[in-house]
C-alpha cells in the first residue's frame, strides 16, 4: 500500500473536488503534527508588531479566526 502524509486542510481540500475517489483512501483521524505559525514585520512595516498581535487578538476573541480556518479544518488552539 502506497502511504502519504497529508495536511489535514490537503486533504479534505482534495476529497471536495475529488469525491469519486474518496472510497479509494483509507484516513487516519490520528494527529501527527501541530504547527506553530509565525509573522516577521520588517521594521519599517505599515503595521507595527503590537498592532498586529491586537489585530490577531480581535479576530480570536470575537471567534472570526475560527470562522476564517473552518473551512480547511484547521483548528484553532487556546492560547496558553
Amino acid at each position: 500500500a502506497d502511504i502519504a502524509l497529508v495536511t489535514r486542510s490537503y486533504l479534505s481540500d482534495f476529497m471536495a473536488r475529488n469525491a469519486d475517489m474518496a472510497g479509494q483512501f483509507l484516513v487516519s483521524e490520528r494527529i501527527d503534527q501541530v504547527y506553530h505559525h509565525y509573522a516577521l514585520l520588517r521594521p519599517q512595516a505599515p503595521i507595527t508588531g503590537e498592532a498586529f498581535s491586537a489585530l490577531l487578538k480581535g479576530l480570536r476573541s470575537s471567534g472570526q479566526m475560527l470562522k476564517i480556518f473552518e473551512p480547511y479544518r484547521i483548528d484553532v488552539t487556546p492560547l496558553p
